[in-house]
């Protein structure tokens, strides 16, 4: 059994609605490609790649915030990318 089976985007799905998957690489709680599987069935998901920020300390990286400004005050056509972020 899938213990993400209820985050799918595919099973609730967000009809126009931006998404920022922000997820560090080696987070121990939640693997990475989980971000990746979330990111890549959302057709308005950008996918934002940290380093060293774990589990919990991820919303308080400067990556984040700079990242989502990117993001929302992008042109629609670029919205769409993978944004790497130090932490």
């Amino acid at each position: 059994m899938d213990p993400f089976a209820w985050a799918s985007p595919l099973r609730r799905p967000l009809p126009r609605t931006h998404l920022v998957v922000a997820h560090d690489r080696g987070d121990r709680q939640v693997p990475f490609s989980e971000a990746e599987r979330l990111g890549a069935a959302h057709p308005h998901a950008a996918l934002l790649a940290l380093d060293g920020t774990g589990h919990s300390r991820i919303l308080r990286s400067d990556g984040v915030l700079d990242a989502a400004l990117a993001l929302f005050t992008a042109p629609g056509g670029e919205r769409r990318q993978t944004y790497a972020a130090a932490a």
